[in-house]
Protein backbone atom coordinates (compact mmCIF):
# COMPACT_ATOMS: atom_id res chain seq x y z
CA UNK A 1 0.00 0.00 0.00
CA UNK A 2 2.88 2.40 0.72
CA UNK A 3 4.09 1.88 -2.86
CA UNK A 4 0.73 3.04 -4.18
CA UNK A 5 0.89 6.20 -2.05
CA UNK A 6 4.42 6.87 -3.34
CA UNK A 7 3.31 6.47 -6.97
CA UNK A 8 0.32 8.76 -6.46
CA UNK A 9 2.62 11.24 -4.76
CA UNK A 10 5.02 11.18 -7.72
CA UNK A 11 2.18 11.89 -10.10
CA UNK A 12 0.81 14.74 -7.99
CA UNK A 13 4.27 16.22 -7.48
CA UNK A 14 4.45 16.78 -11.24
CA UNK A 15 1.11 18.60 -11.46
CA UNK A 16 0.87 20.65 -8.25
CA UNK A 17 2.99 23.26 -6.53
CA UNK A 18 5.81 21.85 -4.34
CA UNK A 19 4.40 23.55 -1.23
CA UNK A 20 0.96 22.06 -1.82
CA UNK A 21 2.49 18.65 -2.39
CA UNK A 22 4.49 18.80 0.85
CA UNK A 23 1.56 19.80 3.04
CA UNK A 24 -0.68 17.16 1.43
CA UNK A 25 1.58 14.12 1.85
CA UNK A 26 -0.18 12.83 4.99
CA UNK A 27 -3.57 13.41 3.37
CA UNK A 28 -2.46 11.49 0.26
CA UNK A 29 -1.32 8.57 2.44
CA UNK A 30 -4.60 8.48 4.39
CA UNK A 31 -6.74 8.69 1.24
CA UNK A 32 -4.73 5.88 -0.32
CA UNK A 33 -5.26 3.71 2.74
CA UNK A 34 -9.02 4.31 2.81
CA UNK A 35 -9.32 3.53 -0.91
CA UNK A 36 -7.21 0.41 -0.51
CA UNK A 37 -9.37 -0.86 2.35
CA UNK A 38 -12.51 -0.23 0.30
CA UNK A 39 -11.05 -2.21 -2.62
CA UNK A 40 -9.93 -5.27 -0.66
CA UNK A 41 -13.42 -5.97 0.66
CA UNK A 42 -15.18 -8.86 -0.98
CA UNK A 43 -17.08 -7.53 -2.83
CA UNK A 44 -15.36 -4.14 -2.99
CA UNK A 45 -17.20 -1.02 -1.90
CA UNK A 46 -18.50 1.20 -4.70
CA UNK A 47 -18.46 4.99 -5.14
CA UNK A 48 -20.78 6.71 -7.61
CA UNK A 49 -20.77 10.38 -8.53
CA UNK A 50 -23.07 9.95 -11.53
CA UNK A 51 -24.98 13.17 -12.08
CA UNK A 52 -28.67 12.56 -12.65
CA UNK A 53 -31.03 15.10 -14.22
CA UNK A 54 -33.64 15.09 -11.46
CA UNK A 55 -32.63 15.24 -7.81
CA UNK A 56 -32.78 11.71 -6.35
CA UNK A 57 -33.23 12.05 -2.60
CA UNK A 58 -32.39 8.41 -1.93
CA UNK A 59 -28.89 9.02 -3.41
CA UNK A 60 -28.13 12.62 -2.38
CA UNK A 61 -28.81 15.25 0.22
CA UNK A 62 -28.86 18.91 -0.76
CA UNK A 63 -25.64 20.85 -0.41
CA UNK A 64 -26.41 24.57 -0.01
CA UNK A 65 -29.40 24.87 -2.32
CA UNK A 66 -32.44 22.70 -2.91
CA UNK A 67 -34.23 22.16 -6.18
CA UNK A 68 -35.85 19.69 -8.54
CA UNK A 69 -32.66 19.18 -10.57
CA UNK A 70 -28.96 18.52 -9.88
CA UNK A 71 -26.55 21.33 -10.71
CA UNK A 72 -23.41 19.40 -9.68
CA UNK A 73 -22.29 16.59 -7.38
CA UNK A 74 -20.34 17.77 -4.33
CA UNK A 75 -19.66 14.41 -2.69
CA UNK A 76 -20.25 10.92 -4.16
CA UNK A 77 -22.64 8.28 -2.87
CA UNK A 78 -20.99 5.31 -1.14
CA UNK A 79 -22.46 1.83 -1.62
CA UNK A 80 -21.60 -1.35 0.29
CA UNK A 81 -20.92 -2.90 -3.14
CA UNK A 82 -21.98 -2.18 -6.75
CA UNK A 83 -25.80 -2.17 -6.96
CA UNK A 84 -25.83 -2.85 -3.20
CA UNK A 85 -27.27 -0.93 -0.26
CA UNK A 86 -26.27 2.69 0.31
CA UNK A 87 -23.73 3.19 3.08
CA UNK A 88 -23.72 7.01 2.87
CA UNK A 89 -25.73 9.33 0.67
CA UNK A 90 -23.77 11.84 -1.33
CA UNK A 91 -24.30 15.59 -1.52
CA UNK A 92 -25.39 17.50 -4.59
CA UNK A 93 -26.22 21.10 -5.33
CA UNK A 94 -29.87 21.51 -6.19
CA UNK A 95 -31.33 23.88 -8.75
CA UNK A 96 -34.72 24.59 -10.24
CA UNK A 97 -33.19 25.20 -13.68
CA UNK A 98 -32.96 22.12 -15.88
CA UNK A 99 -29.33 21.82 -16.98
Amino acid sequence: MAKIAIEIGKYLKDIVDTYVYEICQDYIAECTEVCWLMCVNSPPMYISADKTDTFQHHLYTWYTASGKYVSYVVWPTLFQYKDGPIMQRGEAQGTNNKM
